[in-house]
């Protein structure tokens, strides 16, 4: 047993260590507290969740068990002796990933809108990599006399190179003034339709496949009563007509279910005029041929002008692909990867409605031949087709079905948020759709199951992309798809997931100019400015231009490309300037530049938090310190873990005669980063 001295002592010890811990535990609170302070002073309540959990509110709760340390561990906080920054954890990811949208309430107690927050607005926690140079203009000052003129372009081709393209950009025409490119593709998307019923019984005994038709006296489905369709089916042994329904619009936004088919009987069909709404079809084509012509064009729901039946001249290779995208958007919708669950005649429907539209794609595709055949060769391809568009183009025209057209208007609807989410899963599973389609036709008439794995699918779509032994591609829409993915969520600001999505597009498609292009602008803005112009240059300069949207991503890689060089110029005359002593230009031209990052370099986020801090530098050294503190202020939204946007910050805090503020920025800059400089 212990001496009474001895228990004494421990106690003694005890106590003392119980007061350390207790002072130890009070400093870390408040260091805490300036910490949370500090974040919110420039980070703005907007990007809260960042911060731990208990920064968030002036509450101590000293009864939690739990211990400071691990707290601050689980956490992630700045404190912490392990902040979790091992191999295996998570990166920060330059996309802000939090919620995307700000609710709004509305006065008139209506739903509350949901408003997008812009990209330019939304801050990124790990800051890029710096050029050379950018410590300039933290040095102490020396004028320089001459101009240096070797500086390098940041992995952008020569002026000579650029200038190459002037002449390819002007060969392709603007795709969204062509007259072959109408804004809507289908026949009867408006909400009413003249009716004129034929007057003759006899009449519904003798209804042609692709006949418009008005419905009437029906009770079960009465919603439906005097909405227009297409008759898409021969009479089945029920006496039945397969009907599809036009698409019900409000203004631009779709109101109900696309492709909505059903099974009427004769007495709930009036046929409408045909001849009023007989297409304008070319004057090559005999009465006949034109009725069919227009009756075929009913049923796969394509325009006229869009495949060269028009008065307009087209490429026949163009037709023949924009016809086959059509009738691969019926096989989706006819065959999904996901069977529905429906009885037998709504299966039946359903493959006879197949089969029409193989049928109506043949007669159209020989019309096509005789329409080609009879204009001159030197009037032919004079016009861009649906194929010039961008991939989102191609699918909000239509191209892709109306399915996918409702989906990407939903996907990129600003006010719902929960619609936009079922816009794009409903891409996703189109995607499936078609992946399942090009699985069906490598077996050739094979079996093939009903469900397939994820895998399974994605290597279809490999092998397709890849082409047969003797290099042909097989024609597919899985590349327009993935890229319209990328666009939703590329604009809806999930870069993360959109340069993820745009990674797995070049590993499939790596010949094509318009995944390449969509891969150069996910890491321009995500900080990685190099890597996007090599791959934005290989889409110029490596890449074909004869695949879906190639065209139009050499339009738009030239115009980034383009004004990317002239941000760098601008950059190189203004360090010029600069070292010249003239301070005033040199922020004059750092202006200048954010003309182009507002404009075709918008992605390049690091480089206008970049040029916003030199200029404030310029604004340093010219005494302005307003406007020096506002460009730091500026690149700090952008980038709050920007080390350099800190230390110019407390510097100019510090001219201006504010010693405690430029305290706080230096704390700040130190917790970023303690090995600075």
């Amino acid at each position: 047993p212990l001496s009474r001295s001895a228990v004494k002592e421990a106690r003694r010890k005890k106590k003392e260590e119980a007061v350390l811990l207790r002072e130890e535990r009070r400093r870390k609170r408040e260091a805490r507290k300036r910490e949370r302070d500090i974040m919110l002073q420039y980070y703005g309540e907007m990007y809260r969740d960042y911060l731990p959990h208990y920064l968030d509110g002036d509450k101590d709760n000293d009864s939690d068990n739990t211990s400071d340390e691990e707290a601050e561990e689980r956490s992630g906080s700045l404190f912490a002796e392990n902040d979790g920054s091992d191999d295996d954890a998570p990166d920060y990811d330059d996309a802000y990933n939090g919620k995307l949208w700000v609710k709004m309430h509305q006065d008139d107690g209506s739903d509350p809108a949901l408003e997008r927050i812009p990209g330019h607005a939304i801050a990124s926690l790990r800051a890029g990599v710096e050029r050379d140079g950018a410590e300039l203009f933290d040095k102490p000052f020396e004028p320089r006399l001459e101009a240096d003129s070797s500086h390098s372009t940041g992995g952008i081709d020569n002026d000579e190179n650029i200038e190459e393209l002037d002449d390819v950009e002007h060969d392709i025409p603007d795709p969204l003034q062509a007259s072959n490119a109408p804004a809507s593709l289908f026949n009867g998307s408006s909400t009413t339709v003249p009716v004129k019923p034929v007057p003759q019984s006899n009449e519904r005994d003798k209804l042609d496949v692709g006949s418009l038709v008005c419905l009437h006296g029906l009770r079960s489905s009465a919603k439906y009563n005097s909405r227009s369709g297409v008759i898409i089916t021969k009479l089945n042994a029920d006496g039945r007509y397969g009907v599809r329904l036009n698409p019900k619009r409000k203004g631009d936004v779709q109101t109900d279910e696309c492709n909505k088919t059903l099974l009427l009987l004769s007495k709930n069909i009036a046929v409408l005029d045909n001849e009023h709404h007989r297409l304008d079809l070319s004057q090559h084509l005999d009465a006949e041929e034109q009725r069919h012509a227009t009756l075929s064009a009913r049923v796969l729901n394509v325009h006229a002008d869009a495949i060269g039946l028009g008065n307009s001249n087209v490429d026949v290779e163009d037709c023949n692909k924009v016809l086959d995208s059509f009738l691969r958007s019926i096989e989706r919708d006819t065959q999904p990867h996901v069977p529905p669950i429906a009885n037998a005649s709504a299966k039946r429907l359903l493959s006879d409605y197949l089969q029409e539209a193989k049928k109506a794609h043949a007669a159209l595709a020989c019309g096509i031949q005789k329409v080609t055949d009879g204009q001159r060769a030197d009037t032919i391809g004079n016009t861009s087709s649906l194929l010039s568009l961008s991939p989102h183009g191609m699918i909000a025209s239509g191209l892709l079905g109306e399915r996918a057209k409702a989906a990407l208007e939903a996907a990129l609807d600003k006010s719902h948020l929960d619609r936009a989410e079922s816009g794009l899963s409903t891409l996703n599973a189109i995607l499936k759709d078609e992946q399942a389609r090009v699985l069906r036709s490598q077996a050739s008439g094979g079996l093939v199951p009903v469900l397939n794995p994820d895998w399974k699918l994605t290597e279809a779509e490999k092998t397709a992309a890849a082409g047969d032994d003797n290099g042909t591609i097989v024609p597919n829409d899985c590349l327009v798809l993935r890229l319209a993915i990328v666009h939703i969520l590329f604009e809806s600001l999930r870069l993360s997931e959109a340069a993820s999505a745009a990674k797995t597009a070049v590993d499939i498609y790596p010949h094509s100019a318009a995944s390449n292009f969509w891969n150069g602008r996910c890491l321009i803005r995500e900080g990685h400015r190099i890597d996007g112009i090599q791959a934005i240059n290989h889409c110029i300069s490596g890449c074909p231009r004869d695949g879906p949207g190639d065209a139009w991503a050499h339009r738009e890689g030239v115009k980034r490309l383009r004004a990317l060089r002239r941000t760098l110029k601008a950059e190189f005359r203004a360090r010029d300037a600069y070292e010249r002593g003239n301070f005033a230009s040199a922020a004059k031209i750092y202006g200048e530049m954010m003309t182009e990052y507002d404009g075709f370099a918008s992605d390049d986020k690091w480089g206008r938090a970049e040029a916003l801090v030199a200029r404030a530098a310029c604004h340093r050294r010219a005494r302005d310190m307003k406007a020096a503190l506002s460009d730091c202020d500026m690149a700090l939204a952008l980038f709050p873990r920007y080390p350099r946007a800190l230390f110019r910050r407390g510097l100019c805090l510090l001219e201006d005669q504010r010693p405690s503020d430029a305290l706080v920025a230096f704390e700040q800059l130190l917790r970023v980063d303690r090995d600075w400089p």
